[in-house]
């Protein structure tokens, strides 16, 4: 049974909501509407010449009098009369009683004492209000209708027909509508209905931060080792926050430490440049050991600050985000049928999917994608600045001041991990390298540093970073891939080989248990008949025995 609202709660919420407030008379003015201020304004105007009077000393009653007096004879000017007219009840000008009210709330009030008082028509309360409040805070976002049901078939509320109900709860405050938090969930409650804090980036220096994030495209593509079926890509994304211009990305089959490696790493070499801030979330690519390690991480050899964005909050991130919505409603729609992503037809892409699983149909290459990708964010790229419309991402990330890497390119893509040296010789991902210096460090912690296309080689470095060797290869089993992303490609499959058989596994437990059951049975019945039959035991026999104890004195 779905979780419901305490009731005592609810009432106390909807007593506090409908309970009269007492105001001042600058609340009251401020809560009036506008025709009420206008009504106010001209009843003020109307009382002039009776306030002027009566600020002089002069007779309220006289005051009054002297005006019905000259209204009654056209004596006052036109703009007067029609005034006059105006306030009264079907063009008949105020009555005295009427005037006399008006004056005394405005000596007593003000202004704000000539509002309407008129609330119009006062609700009657049925008795069924907090509970419908209760059952209509359902986070399976049920109806007016449903609520309105429910009051009268299963808790006798015969006064609870469908219009009064849908009218009472689209009166409630949105905390009690149907955007509460009760009914979409507080995370969607807080990211839409919640304000937040925009920030700007006018004092951001190009190039300063980058945010990160990936992101599984909407369009389904031939896989690319077997050639056939469809496969989705993870697409990692590095952009700079001030620009919006995309310094790197990098295509693979799931987020990781060596995509986010890829990704930063082309973006560092293709503009020599490292940022000073990286704003990136909580995922396994961006916290991983070789990515935030203190000593050997990737984010502290260039010296670049992190900051890890609250889990669950994508506003934190909202450039990179805003960008890949724009990427598939622009990029990603032009697949057709290929495309998996919002606003597509269902069933489109389910007879599409079948074509494909029947090979009377292909799917688009990932070199298609990347093409096509590769010029829709030159494009991109060329467009007016969301911030700063006169400009563009080009433009404003061609005035990026660079901090250089200072580093051999061929050092940036690689990761680092600490080992200890045994007998001359570093064991790496069981693989042993091996240099003759390296006896100089045996017991001692180095840091390695290692491609994941070549593994054949790697640089030993002590712990402050100084260089020892490039140690090569010595030794390496035979079952081990040639590099490491081949080893890596081989875990996942092998990961998913293993959720398969046990998927297979339930399946077969599932629908054959009984079988199974009774198959033990037999065998156990026929492992019975089997056994040699037991030798039958003697009888047992009654035998009365004398025995005389003197013979043995």
């Amino acid at each position: 049974m779905a979780a419901v609202v305490p009731i005592n709660a609810l009432v106390k919420e909807v007593m506090d909501h409908n309970a009269p407030v007492a105001k001042t008379t600058s609340e009251q003015w401020q809560a009036a509407t506008f025709k009420q201020r206008e009504v106010a304004s001209s009843r003020e105007q109307f009382l002039k010449p009776v306030l002027d009077h009566v600020s002089k000393g002069g007779s309220a009653n006289v005051a009054i009098r002297n005006l019905l007096k000259k209204i009654e004879s056209k004596q006052c000017t036109p703009s007067y009369m029609a005034l006059a007219e105006s306030l009264g009840r079907a063009g008949k000008v105020p009555g005295r009683s009427t005037i006399h009210g008006w004056l005394k709330a405005y000596q007593d009030e003000g202004k704000s004492g000539l509002l309407d008082k008129y609330t119009g028509r006062v609700r009657k309360d049925y008795g069924w209000e907090a509970l419908a409040v209760q059952l209509f805070q359902n986070p399976n976002q049920v109806s007016y209708q449903w609520v309105a049901r429910r009051l009268r078939e299963y808790h006798d509320f015969e006064s609870a027909t469908d219009s009064r109900v849908t009218k009472y709860l689209k009166s409630l405050p949105e905390t009690l509508g149907k955007n509460s938090p009760a009914r979409i969930g507080k995370h969607l409650y807080n990211n839409s209905q919640k304000n937040f804090i925009s920030r700007t980036c006018e004092n951001v220096p190009v190039g300063a931060i980058y945010q990160a994030d990936g992101h599984t495209i909407d369009v389904y593509l031939e896989h690319p080792n077997s050639g056939s079926g469809t496969w989705r890509a993870e697409l990692t994304v590095f952009m700079d926050v001030k620009s919006r211009f995309i310094v790197g990305w990098h295509l693979s089959s799931a987020e990781s430490g060596v995509a986010t490696i890829q990704a930063i790493g082309r973006s560092l070499l293709n503009h020599d440049h490292v940022p000073a801030i990286l704003y990136v979330d909580n995922g396994c690519g961006y916290k991983s050991k070789i990515m935030s390690d203190e000593a050997i991480g990737f984010y502290n050899r260039f010296n670049i600050q992190t900051i890890f964005a609250i889990p669950g909050n994508a506003k934190a991130k909202g450039q990179v985000e805003r960008f890949f919505r724009t990427m598939e409603r622009d990029y990603g729609v032009s697949f057709g049928e290929a495309f998996c992503g919002e606003g597509h037809s269902k069933e489109v892409a389910r007879v599409w999917y079948r074509e494909v699983k029947a090979k009377r149909k292909k799917a688009p290459t990932l070199g298609q994608w990347c093409d096509g990708f590769t010029k829709w964010l030159e494009n991109y790229h060329n467009r007016p600045h969301p911030e700063f419309p006169d400009t563009t991402p080009h433009e404003l990330w061609s005035t990026l001041e660079r901090t250089p890497l200072h580093i051999d390119p061929e050092d940036v893509l690689k990761a680092r991990e600490s080992r200890v040296v045994q007998r001359s010789c570093v064991t790496l991902h069981n693989r042993k390298y091996y240099h003759p210096i390296l006896i100089q460090h045996n017991s001692r912690s180095v840091v390695c540093e290692y491609s994941f296309e070549d593994d054949t080689v790697i640089t030993v470095r002590d712990e402050s970073g100084r260089l020892i060797c490039d140690a090569e290869l010595d030794c390496k089993k035979v079952f081990i891939p040639q590099s490491r992303l081949d080893e890596q490609i081989k875990k996942s499959r092998d990961a998913a080989v293993k959720r398969l058989e046990a998927k297979i596994h339930e399946v077969k437990l599932r629908s054959g248990a009984l079988v199974e059951n009774n198959h033990q049975y037999e065998e156990l019945h026929e492992l019975q008949s089997s056994l040699p039959e037991p030798e039958p035991k003697a009888p047992d026999v009654d035998i009365d025995l004398d025995i005389d104890l003197n013979e043995f004195d």
